[in-house]
């Protein structure tokens, strides 16, 4: 006799009430509502993101279980979430509604705004390192990304095309579980500190610069030695007799000794020299090797003895004379070309009753790949070039530690020769360069570290700004005057 086949479903149904064997159990998961997503904006910009009632049915028992799963509930968003938008300037001209995107993915919103908030209070430290300068513009472009997480810190982190560091602060941050990156594009007089005459703080960005920004205080209560000095107004032609003797009294007035020349131009014989005879100041007497080599100062070399003889000037009326101005990194002759150079012309001028110190300027870079420019030759004491500027690294308020170092690695390559900074300084407009930014505030912050890390007896590249050279590469060139900073 056949049985019909029940059902499976059935047949356990019958083992399960009549011999009470175990059922294996059956998991059934179901929503019971649809899924939604409800967007909330009011003065936090909180989003509240939650997730239908999920019931679960295990078959063969007599529990229901209802569990409300919600990442975040309207009150515990506002309780921990309360994002921040940093105040960057006060722009009081437009308010925008948020631009909103949401991810169902990652539970994210993206908001962009102009914001019109109010400008936060900015704390200035009078031994902050770091100011910055800035026109006022119209808007402010802010980003805020809010993220839900379980994370209980936050992060500001705010940077603009004139940025600041050290103690100057305009934004917190509160404890909560979003991460807020906030990025000006454009930079605001309303939460930037203008440098004024007596600011210490190094500007970090030339993306703008106020025109009240002011630096003809003094630099320092520590006078250099001597300036450059260089006999040509603004379009190359020479100064007149009248104009250098001004130059050369306002020089003097501000308490500098002796100024630097290196050429042999500009009837500089009968200017220069004799005016500074006249003032007071002494020289340091340069002459300068061109492109065509060596035995391109042979000229200058000869009139100069020739006016010493016809009683000009007297020989002490010089520092030093110094044979070459950067001239081999500049390939205008080799080493050995220079050495043999140097020789020639101080039994020349020795001769000529010259009993003062001669020497050469170059980068301490030259003495380092070239140790025999003064360990073979007859200079007196090494003349180094040394300008922070040029090394990455640096910046305005670590230019005198730089100088310092450099003087002390050439001492240790140079051995028991002096290292006399014949030429450094810090220019006041130009390309960043690593740390270094270009700046009038920076150009005072540079000059009055150099003074006090290495002292007076260096020479500051320049008394005026330079317009007759051209900008050069990092556009620096024309924009070394010191003048106007010294007492």
């Amino acid at each position: 006799m056949q049985y019909p086949v029940l059902p499976l479903v059935a047949l356990l149904a019958v083992f399960q009430s009549v011999l009470a064997v175990p059922v294996p159990v059956v998991i059934t998961r179901y929503h019971t509502a649809a899924g939604h997503t409800t967007t909330v904006f009011d003065v936090t910009a909180t989003q509240t993101i939650q997730v239908p009632i999920v019931q679960v049915f295990i078959s063969g028992t007599s529990t229901w279980t209802n569990t409300l799963i919600t990442i975040a509930t309207g009150a515990e968003m506002a309780a921990s979430i309360q994002p921040t938008t940093t105040s960057v300037i006060t722009d009081t001209s437009s308010t925008s509604q948020p631009e909103v995107t949401t991810s169902s993915a990652e539970s994210e919103a993206t908001i962009s705004v102009s914001t019109s908030a109010t400008t936060p209070t900015v704390e200035t430290s009078s031994v902050a390192e770091a100011t910055t300068t800035a026109e006022s513009t119209s808007s402010t472009e802010v980003e805020t990304t809010l993220s839900s997480s379980s994370s209980s810190s936050s992060s500001a982190s705010s940077s603009s095309s004139s940025s600041s560091s050290s103690s100057s602060s305009s934004s917190s941050s509160s404890s909560s579980s979003s991460s807020t990156s906030v990025t000006t594009h454009s930079s605001s007089s309303s939460t930037t500190s203008s440098s004024s005459s007596s600011s210490t703080k190094e500007e970090t960005s030339t993306s703008t610069q106020s025109a009240s920004t002011s630096t003809d205080s003094a630099v320092s209560t520590i006078i250099p030695t001597a300036l450059v000095y260089s006999p040509y107004e603004d379009d190359g032609t020479c100064k007149d007799y009248d104009t250098v003797q001004t130059d050369l009294t306002l020089i003097k007035s501000k308490g500098v000794s002796s100024v630097r020349i290196y050429g042999n131009d500009c009837n500089y014989l009968t200017t220069v020299l004799p005016l500074a005879s006249k003032i007071g100041l002494k020289v340091n007497q340069g002459f300068w090797i061109s492109s065509d080599g060596v035995d391109s100062i042979d000229d200058a070399v000869s009139d100069f003895i020739d006016a010493a003889n016809d009683n000009a000037f007297d020989w002490d009326l010089f520092t030093y004379i110094t044979i070459g101005n950067e001239a081999v990194i500049d390939e205008f002759c080799s080493v050995s070309e220079l050495i043999s150079k140097i020789s020639s012309v101080k039994s020349l001028l020795k001769k000529a009753g010259y009993t003062g110190k001669v020497t050469t300027s170059e980068p301490p870079v030259t003495f380092e790949d070239n140790p025999s420019l003064c360990t073979d030759s007859e200079i007196d004491f090494v003349g180094i070039n040394s300008h922070a500027y040029f090394d990455v690294y640096s910046s305005a308020s670590t230019a005198g530690s730089f100088v310092k170092g450099q003087i002390e690695l050439v001492q240790g390559i140079c051995g028991d020769l002096d290292v006399v900074v014949t030429e450094t300084g810090y220019p006041s407009q130009g390309i960043t360069n690593g740390k270094n930014v270009p700046s009038e505030a920076n150009q005072k912050i540079a000059i009055a570290n150099i003074l006090q890390e290495v002292g007076s007896e260096v020479t500051i590249l320049s008394t005026y700004n330079d317009y007759w050279k051209s900008p050069g590469e990092y556009g620096i060139e024309q924009s070394f005057g010191v003048i106007h900073l010294l007492e």
